[in-house]
């Protein structure tokens, strides 16, 4: 009989990565804005703040204060789940305002987004001056974009887009001077978790070791390992949360049996689930289902399928010397017996190879002789 030896079969994710590698600030509790309690990681989020991801994680307020306090983050994007507060000034010639400087090169890019009907932006305390988001274009202040005021905007719906309450999803992006100028109700909502690896190992003891690493993290917040014996039925067998500095993780099954399914299920900040693709593990040598009698052969060979697989349907695929597919043929399922016409191919060494349709596969030799 043929062997198999122990194999894992990786299915490799394929992604494409973020356009820029972005600086992750989250406030995943309640505080001020410029307070470096609230955030984590990196601290507050400002000047000079290039190019940095700011996520208000969901159930959490930031909340922005003062008397003519201004932050300006340049190429960044915020990402509201939870509540941002605008405190009013307290003089009437200041405001307390975000500002997020952009280029006429990023035009209809999102720079806030409120990613779900939990998220929003309020006044908070009244005062006399005012709170405000604006979109600050090449580093014009002619060039100034108003996205929202706890004042309200002249001729935009209060509650829709001009304040004092937007709520979401919406979204505002760099217009720079076109259509929507301001916000806009609907979902342009931030990337979900995506992977720019994921693989399998198995060490000395017969584990398997799970690797992944993170393309993007914007708004991710955790990671459910999942496994199964058919590749059907999953069972959660472990939980990871985010790591806000290391973008790589690992899982280790001790439990593995001899055929093993594996999928990441990922879980972002607005409750989203996405899956990765699955990881086959086969760690059992088994003892070749498949035999070909006879072979050498000249005009029909007899595939015999062994009782664990003949309920599975199968691909069977012939290959020539070349590496060239010259046949292909798809059986039902409950064949364990079935001839195969090899009359009217030329003679020399072919490979034929079964996929089941359980993953197993099976790759045989034969002699094709006239």
């Amino acid at each position: 009989m043929k062997k198999l030896y122990p194999m894992i079969a990786l299915l490799m994710i394929s992604t494409a990565l973020t356009a820029q590698t972005r600086r992750l600030i989250k406030a995943t509790t309640n505080g001020n804005w410029n307070a470096a309690a609230t955030w984590t990681t990196v601290g507050v989020p400002t000047t000079p703040g290039d190019n940095d991801s700011v996520v208000i994680a969901p159930g959490v307020t930031v909340t922005v204060v003062g008397n003519g306090n201004s932050f300006t983050m340049i190429n960044s994007v915020l990402d509201i789940f939870g509540t941002l507060i605008f405190n009013e000034a307290s003089n009437a010639n200041k405001t307390n305002e975000l500002n997020f400087s952009t280029t006429t090169s990023n035009i209809a890019v999102p720079v806030i987004r409120l990613g779900n009907a939990s998220s929003s932006i309020a006044k908070g305390l009244t005062g006399n001056g005012s709170g405000q988001i604006s979109v600050i274009v090449n580093g014009q202040s002619a060039q100034t974009q108003l996205k929202y005021s706890t004042k309200g905007i002249a001729g935009v719906p209060v509650g829709q887009s001009g304040g004092p309450t937007i709520t979401g999803p919406a979204f505002a992006q760099n217009t720079f001077n076109q259509e929507p100028r301001y916000f806009t109700t609907g979902s342009n909502a931030a990337l979900p978790i995506t992977l720019a690896l994921f693989k399998a190992a198995v060490n000395d003891n017969n584990n398997v070791i799970l690797n992944w690493t993170i393309a993007q993290k914007i708004n991710a917040k955790s990671f459910a390992v999942e496994k199964s014996s058919n590749g059907s039925s999953w069972q959660q067998i472990g939980t990871m949360a985010i790591n806000e500095t290391d973008n790589k993780y690992a899982y280790t099954d001790a439990a593995a049996g001899d055929v093993n399914y594996y999928r990441l299920r990922m879980i972002d900040l607005d409750g989203k689930t996405t899956y990765s693709e699955i990881l086959v593990v086969r760690l059992k040598n088994l003892t070749s289902n498949i035999s070909l009698f006879p072979n050498p052969a000249s005009h029909n060979v007899n595939i015999t399928v062994g009782r664990d697989l003949s309920q599975q349907s199968f691909t069977i695929n012939l290959f020539n010397h070349f590496g060239q597919l010259v046949a292909q043929r798809r059986i039902a399922g409950g064949t364990s017996v079935l001839s195969f016409d090899v009359s009217n191919y030329i003679a020399g060494n072919y490979s034929m190879d079964i996929l089941f349709s359980g993953g197993t596969r099976e790759t045989h030799k034969l002699l094709i002789v006239k």
